[in-house]
């Protein structure tokens, strides 16, 4: 493991982010997608997403809403 962390707590997180993802909505959800696998900067995402700058940086802040509620919960 290249993060230097047990196979069992990688699995762990990626269970967990998974079941997180599953509470996104579609558009959130592919952002997310786009973001961590396809690493696409914010305009490209945006376009892929055929919305705005503006209105995918509002979807960012309700992302990590989401993020804060889940993981704090």
């Amino acid at each position: 493991d290249k993060n230097g962390l047990p196979l069992d707590e990688v699995v762990i997180m990626k269970v967990d982010f998974e079941r997180f993802v599953a509470t996104l909505t579609t558009t959130e959800e592919r952002y997310v997608r786009f973001k961590m696998v396809n690493e696409l900067p914010d305009r490209t995402a945006a376009a892929a997403l055929s919305m705005s700058v503006e209105k995918l940086h509002a979807m960012k802040a309700t992302i990590r809403g989401k993020i804060e509620d889940y993981f704090t919960a």
